[in-house]
C-alpha cells in the first residue's frame, strides 16, 4: 500500500472502489444463462407455422369424421322415411344431424379462419 502526501491511503481507496465495481458487475455466465432462457421462452411462446399445420390437420380430421357420421344419420333418416319403420330412431338421428350440422359449420369457419384454405382436400 502506498501513502500519498496528504497522509491518506490512496491505493487502499482505489482498491476498495475496484472491488465494489467488481461486486456489482453481473457475472458473464449469469448473463449468458439469462439470455439463453429468454431465447427459449420466446421460441416457445411465438406461434409457428408448424402448429398451424397441425391445427389444420386436426380440423380436417374432425370435419371428415363428422361428415361421415352425418352421412350415416342421413341414411338412417332416409331409410326410415322410405320404409316407415323406426320413427323414434329417425327423430333421434334428425336431432343429432342438426347438432352435427352446426358443429360442422363451426369447424369449417375455424378451417378458413386458420387460413387452411377455403375447402379441404
Amino acid at each position: 500500500m502506498t501513502i500519498d502526501r496528504a497522509g491518506g491511503s490512496r491505493s487502499a481507496q482505489v482498491g476498495s472502489m475496484r472491488q465494489a465495481a467488481v461486486r456489482w458487475r453481473p457475472d458473464v455466465n449469469t448473463v449468458v444463462v439469462q439470455s439463453f432462457v429468454l431465447a427459449v421462452l420466446v421460441v416457445l411462446l411465438v406461434p409457428t407455422p408448424a402448429r398451424a399445420v397441425d391445427d389444420c390437420g386436426l380440423i380436417k380430421r374432425l370435419m371428415n369424421t363428422l361428415g361421415a357420421s352425418m352421412a350415416r344419420n342421413r341414411m338412417l333418416i332416409a331409410a326410415s322415411q322410405a320404409s316407415g319403420d323406426n320413427p323414434q330412431q329417425a327423430e333421434e338421428a334428425s336431432a343429432l344431424l342438426a347438432r352435427q350440422t352446426k358443429d360442422f359449420r363451426e369447424l369449417r369457419e375455424d378451417y378458413v379462419r386458420n387460413q387452411c384454405g377455403d375447402d379441404w382436400d
